[in-house]
Protein backbone atom coordinates (compact mmCIF):
# COMPACT_ATOMS: atom_id res chain seq x y z
CA UNK A 1 0.00 0.00 0.00
CA UNK A 2 1.37 3.26 -0.94
CA UNK A 3 -0.94 6.03 0.63
CA UNK A 4 1.22 8.89 -0.91
CA UNK A 5 3.39 8.25 -3.66
CA UNK A 6 5.68 11.39 -3.14
CA UNK A 7 5.41 14.91 -1.19
CA UNK A 8 7.12 17.79 -2.30
CA UNK A 9 7.44 21.42 -0.46
CA UNK A 10 5.66 24.64 -2.19
CA UNK A 11 6.14 27.80 -0.23
CA UNK A 12 5.83 26.09 2.86
CA UNK A 13 2.71 24.28 2.03
CA UNK A 14 3.21 20.23 1.81
CA UNK A 15 1.74 19.03 -1.69
CA UNK A 16 1.60 15.03 -2.12
CA UNK A 17 0.55 12.94 -4.98
CA UNK A 18 -1.95 10.41 -4.01
CA UNK A 19 -2.34 6.97 -6.15
CA UNK A 20 -5.72 7.10 -5.43
CA UNK A 21 -6.15 10.37 -6.78
CA UNK A 22 -4.05 9.49 -9.88
CA UNK A 23 -6.12 6.69 -10.65
CA UNK A 24 -9.17 8.06 -10.70
CA UNK A 25 -8.25 10.98 -13.22
CA UNK A 26 -6.88 7.81 -15.18
CA UNK A 27 -9.67 6.11 -14.89
CA UNK A 28 -12.41 9.36 -16.35
CA UNK A 29 -9.37 9.78 -18.78
CA UNK A 30 -9.74 6.62 -19.77
CA UNK A 31 -13.22 6.22 -20.11
CA UNK A 32 -13.66 9.36 -21.46
CA UNK A 33 -11.38 8.76 -24.42
CA UNK A 34 -12.99 4.88 -25.11
CA UNK A 35 -16.58 6.57 -25.07
CA UNK A 36 -15.28 9.36 -27.52
CA UNK A 37 -13.51 6.75 -29.96
CA UNK A 38 -16.44 4.40 -29.98
CA UNK A 39 -19.41 6.94 -30.31
CA UNK A 40 -19.05 7.20 -33.76
CA UNK A 41 -19.28 3.31 -34.23
CA UNK A 42 -22.49 3.41 -31.75
CA UNK A 43 -23.56 6.32 -34.39
CA UNK A 44 -23.26 9.52 -31.87
CA UNK A 45 -21.29 12.36 -32.77
CA UNK A 46 -18.77 12.83 -30.21
CA UNK A 47 -18.93 16.32 -30.13
CA UNK A 48 -21.64 16.93 -27.77
CA UNK A 49 -20.37 14.14 -25.11
CA UNK A 50 -18.14 16.65 -23.84
CA UNK A 51 -21.24 17.99 -21.65
CA UNK A 52 -21.85 14.24 -20.73
CA UNK A 53 -18.22 13.88 -19.55
CA UNK A 54 -18.38 16.49 -16.96
CA UNK A 55 -21.93 15.49 -15.87
CA UNK A 56 -20.51 12.37 -15.61
CA UNK A 57 -17.49 13.13 -13.11
CA UNK A 58 -19.79 15.68 -10.94
CA UNK A 59 -22.03 13.14 -11.02
CA UNK A 60 -19.59 10.05 -9.83
CA UNK A 61 -17.65 12.49 -7.12
CA UNK A 62 -21.13 13.82 -6.25
CA UNK A 63 -22.90 10.67 -5.81
CA UNK A 64 -20.09 8.17 -4.58
CA UNK A 65 -19.43 11.41 -1.68
CA UNK A 66 -22.76 11.23 -0.59
CA UNK A 67 -23.53 7.72 -0.27
CA UNK A 68 -20.28 7.67 1.57
CA UNK A 69 -21.41 10.35 3.88
CA UNK A 70 -24.97 9.05 4.17
CA UNK A 71 -24.17 5.10 4.23
CA UNK A 72 -21.45 4.94 5.96
CA UNK A 73 -20.47 7.97 8.41
CA UNK A 74 -23.77 9.71 8.83
CA UNK A 75 -23.08 10.60 12.65
CA UNK A 76 -19.46 12.20 11.72
CA UNK A 77 -21.61 14.06 8.48
CA UNK A 78 -24.13 15.00 10.84
CA UNK A 79 -21.56 16.73 13.46
CA UNK A 80 -19.75 18.20 10.74
CA UNK A 81 -21.58 19.32 7.57
CA UNK A 82 -18.04 20.83 6.19
CA UNK A 83 -16.71 17.04 6.02
CA UNK A 84 -18.86 16.67 2.29
CA UNK A 85 -16.02 18.88 0.96
CA UNK A 86 -13.25 17.05 2.33
CA UNK A 87 -11.16 14.65 0.19
CA UNK A 88 -12.14 11.67 1.64
CA UNK A 89 -14.51 8.94 1.85
CA UNK A 90 -16.19 7.93 -1.41
CA UNK A 91 -18.49 4.94 -2.12
CA UNK A 92 -18.41 3.15 -5.46
CA UNK A 93 -22.06 2.66 -6.09
CA UNK A 94 -23.19 5.95 -5.11
CA UNK A 95 -20.74 7.33 -7.57
CA UNK A 96 -22.37 4.93 -10.15
CA UNK A 97 -25.64 6.12 -9.60
CA UNK A 98 -24.38 9.46 -9.15
CA UNK A 99 -22.59 9.36 -12.89
CA UNK A 100 -25.74 7.36 -14.34
CA UNK A 101 -27.80 10.24 -13.09
CA UNK A 102 -25.86 13.13 -14.39
CA UNK A 103 -25.42 11.58 -17.78
CA UNK A 104 -28.69 10.54 -18.16
CA UNK A 105 -29.83 14.14 -17.44
CA UNK A 106 -27.76 15.71 -19.67
CA UNK A 107 -28.62 13.10 -22.70
CA UNK A 108 -32.15 13.81 -22.23
CA UNK A 109 -31.21 17.95 -22.42
CA UNK A 110 -29.15 17.20 -25.35
CA UNK A 111 -31.42 14.95 -26.81
CA UNK A 112 -28.83 12.03 -27.02
CA UNK A 113 -30.60 8.79 -27.56
CA UNK A 114 -30.82 6.78 -24.72
CA UNK A 115 -29.75 3.26 -25.06
CA UNK A 116 -26.90 3.97 -27.76
CA UNK A 117 -25.64 5.78 -25.12
CA UNK A 118 -26.01 2.99 -22.60
CA UNK A 119 -24.20 1.18 -25.75
CA UNK A 120 -21.65 3.70 -25.70
CA UNK A 121 -20.82 3.87 -22.09
CA UNK A 122 -21.07 0.18 -20.81
CA UNK A 123 -17.56 -1.07 -21.48
CA UNK A 124 -16.22 2.45 -20.50
CA UNK A 125 -17.66 2.58 -17.29
CA UNK A 126 -16.38 -0.68 -16.79
CA UNK A 127 -12.52 0.26 -17.66
CA UNK A 128 -13.01 3.45 -15.53
CA UNK A 129 -14.14 1.09 -12.69
CA UNK A 130 -11.37 -1.36 -12.77
CA UNK A 131 -8.70 1.63 -12.81
CA UNK A 132 -10.41 3.10 -10.05
CA UNK A 133 -10.38 0.29 -8.14
CA UNK A 134 -6.52 -0.25 -8.89
CA UNK A 135 -6.60 3.35 -6.73
CA UNK A 136 -8.04 2.01 -3.70
CA UNK A 137 -6.07 -1.48 -4.03
CA UNK A 138 -2.84 0.99 -3.31
CA UNK A 139 -4.55 3.54 -1.33
CA UNK A 140 -5.27 0.57 0.74
CA UNK A 141 -8.71 1.77 1.41
CA UNK A 142 -11.23 -0.65 0.47
CA UNK A 143 -9.67 -4.06 1.28
CA UNK A 144 -10.71 -4.95 4.62
CA UNK A 145 -8.71 -3.97 8.02
CA UNK A 146 -7.13 -5.62 10.80
CA UNK A 147 -9.76 -7.61 13.12
CA UNK A 148 -8.84 -7.60 16.79
CA UNK A 149 -9.64 -10.60 17.76
CA UNK A 150 -8.39 -12.91 20.44
CA UNK A 151 -6.63 -16.39 20.14
CA UNK A 152 -10.04 -18.11 19.53
CA UNK A 153 -12.20 -15.49 17.68
CA UNK A 154 -15.14 -17.90 17.08
CA UNK A 155 -15.16 -18.98 21.23
CA UNK A 156 -14.62 -23.30 20.35
CA UNK A 157 -11.91 -23.36 23.16
CA UNK A 158 -13.28 -23.89 26.61
CA UNK A 159 -11.78 -21.67 29.45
Amino acid sequence: MFPTLFEVDINGYPFGIHPYGLFILLAFCSAFLIAHFRSLKVGIHPDPLAVSYVAAAVGRMSGGKLLFAFAVAPMETLADPMSLGSGAGFAVCGGIVGGTIGVAATAHHIGIPKWKLADLAAPAVIIGMSIGRLGCFFAGCCHGAIAHVGADPVGLIPE
